[in-house]
């Protein structure tokens, strides 16, 4: 198979959740093109970086580094700082540090993301909105929470004003702020929104996708704060994240087994913790916010 094939079939699988299968094609198709067009060529950059996001979503986040660091030396050498590509790379690896707990390397790069993309294409430009939500992400990883969830609202506003209230990146953009309203206490709002987005992110992404895990996840963990001594609807809502878990990423995957500890701390200590004590965190959509994939935003968060 030509490795434009295999991109392709691989990033339909990475849109249905289909990891396991994704990374197989993109790590072919990688490995045609160091090959074939060699390490430098701009076709072998973004097969560098989609092989990266497919590695991000499973959470295998240090395989991840050295390809987005690969990826952005290469495209500052080849493109210079400010081409679309170049960005890309930029705010991926700034994410990606985010997750790895290194908020002093990841502000840095956010802030030169967003900076150039606002002096681009203005505060409405997508890729700026884009940016933003993950410069929110590292807001939260540094406990800015006021910071994050203001900014995080302005997001899910402007991109259900400009895209309508079922498009992919709007419904990212609520799991985010529903984020950030359950680390400012505000529980039951949160659970509000998650409860009601979570049906339309399985019609959206299917059933097993990571955000819908994710959110699923999510979803427990603020039920404890929300609805106090209701552990069944809690355990409900772990349970099914955890299959889906399986099913996705396997049983013995970090992600699995980091929500079945999950699940039985916060359901254990419900009812020592549940009327006065702070959240234990809980993470941004898997989506979260890493983008390039044939040029397009990964509903992977960047998250």
């Amino acid at each position: 198979m030509r490795s434009g094939g295999a991109n392709n079939i691989a990033y339909t699988l990475y849109e249905l959740g289909h990891l396991t299968e994704a990374e197989s094609l993109f790590r072919e198709s990688l490995e045609f093109r160091r090959r074939e067009l060699g390490s430098d060529h701009p076709d072998t950059l973004l097969s560098i970086n989609n092989l990266g996001l497919v590695l991000y979503a499973q959470g295998n986040l240090h395989e991840v580094e050295p390809l987005f660091v690969e990826a952005l030396e290469k495209r500052r050498q080849l493109h210079g700082s400010s081409h679309p590509s170049t960005l890309l790379s930029i705010g991926n690896l700034g994410s990606l540090y985010t997750q790895l707990g290194r908020p002093g390397s990841a502000e840095p790069l956010l802030l030169e993301e967003m900076a150039a993309l606002l002096d681009r294409g203005g505060p409405r430009d997508p890729s700026y909105l884009e940016s933003c939500e993950s410069y929110a992400e590292l807001l939260r990883s540094m406990r800015r929470y006021e910071e994050a969830v203001k900014l995080s609202k302005g997001i899910f506003s402007t991109r259900q004003e400009m895209l309508g209230e079922r498009h992919p990146m709007v419904l990212e953009s609520l799991c985010s702020y529903a984020l950030g309203l359950y680390q400012t206490y505000e529980y039951e709002e949160a659970y509000n929104l998650w409860a009601g987005v979570l049906p339309v992110l399985a019609a959206v992404h299917g059933q097993s996708h990571p955000i819908v895990i994710q959110t699923l996840e999510n979803l427990a963990c603020v039920t404890v704060y929300a609805h106090p001594g209701q552990q069944k609807e809690a355990a409900g809502f772990f349970d099914e994240a955890i299959a889906k878990a399986v099913k996705t990423f396997g049983p013995t995957h970090q992600q699995t087994v980091r929500m079945q500890k999950q699940r039985a701390e916060m359901l254990h200590e419900v009812l020592a913790i549940a009327p006065t004590g702070a959240p234990v965190a809980v993470q941004a959509p898997a989506s979260g916010q890493m983008t390039d994939l044939n040029g397009m935003h990964a509903s992977t968060t960047k998250v």
